[in-house]
């Protein structure tokens, strides 16, 4: 399954969880619990899309790069990527797949190397989703973004989550 959720910009009085990963960029061990399950054995968050190699983003995601990012920041450098960085740029959509409850059992009754297979396959699938969304993306541009343009390419950060919200 797929949901879909316009992510609001740090300043915005609507919230969104991703308020949480920019006020807690100085600690990144807590930076959420979806961000902190490789903690609890699950995989490492990473970079993803054609926009993440245009930045130089490889391998793990970390706290202070996402909050660059979700700011209209490079994540290294600190300098604007966009027109209106800061505390209200919206940066985009949350996409959130979500493997059916069979597959929750499955992997939580398995062996390290089942599990490891089903972390790749779940992997693969998200990898494909995402893009085919990087080759749909649109942007806006101009006074109140009347001009829709095809984006050039996307940054996902992608964390996979494998605990409960109880951390169990």
């Amino acid at each position: 399954m797929l949901s879909i959720t316009k992510i609001h910009s740090a300043g915005s009085a609507k919230g969104s969880g991703y308020t949480a990963y920019l006020d807690h960029l100085n600690d990144t061990h807590s930076f959420d619990e979806y961000a902190r399950a490789h903690e609890l054995g699950g995989p490492l968050p990473f970079w993803f899309g054609g926009g993440a190699v245009e930045l130089g983003l490889s391998g793990i995601c970390g706290a202070k790069e996402v909050g660059e990012l979700a700011q209209g920041h490079h994540p290294t450098t600190g300098v604007p990527l966009v027109k209106g960085a800061g505390r209200s740029h919206v940066m985009g959509a949350d996409l959130t797949f979500s493997c059916p409850k069979d597959v929750s059992v499955l992997f939580a009754g398995s062996d390290a190397k089942l599990q490891a297979d089903i972390v790749r396959a779940m992997h693969g699938s998200v990898k494909e989703a995402l893009g085919y969304a990087q080759s749909i993306a649109i942007t806006r541009h101009g006074k109140g973004g009347a001009i829709k343009q095809l984006a050039k390419s996307v940054v996902s950060a992608v964390y996979t989550h494998f605990a409960s919200r109880a951390l169990d």
